[in-house]
């Protein structure tokens, strides 16, 4: 069982974060897709766990297509712009992976056990910005 599966199996609230399916698709950061194909809010959490599991191509594509109005929808622009911050930051996949167990994981697990909140994504965003610099 991996780290995060007790964690989405003890969220009875959020009926989707159930499963081994689930626990895959949100270990290779493509949880976002999911709920964005269910036309639902993309929560704080889940786009969190893109930044912390996804890989450079997809994190750089954000940042990208961030004034998109698709993008805007599902994830916020400043949120976008931290995905493509975060890729221009790591520069390759040995760098992103630093940033994500150093940074993002550690955030990531604060988020699902409840240790910190977020008020918007843009608040999220913002906090996540202000980590990656003093990192």
């Amino acid at each position: 069982m991996s780290r995060h599966q007790s964690t989405f199996e003890e969220r009875p609230g959020v009926p989707h974060l159930q499963g081994a399916q689930y626990v895959e698709t949100w270990l290779r950061g493509e949880a976002d897709l999911r709920w964005a194909a269910m036309r639902r809010p993309v929560p704080v959490e889940v786009l969190v766990a893109v930044l912390a599991h996804g890989d450079l191509i997809r994190l750089r594509n954000l940042g990208r297509l961030a004034r998109r109005a698709t993008v805007r929808r599902m994830w916020g622009q400043a949120m976008a712009e931290t995905a493509g911050h975060v890729a221009d930051l790591a520069r390759d996949a040995a760098g992103l992976r630093l940033l994500q167990e150093t940074v993002l994981e550690p955030l990531e697990d604060d988020l699902l056990a409840g240790r910190r909140r977020f008020i918007d994504r843009e608040d999220a965003a913002m906090y996540i910005q202000h980590r990656l610099l003093a990192s």
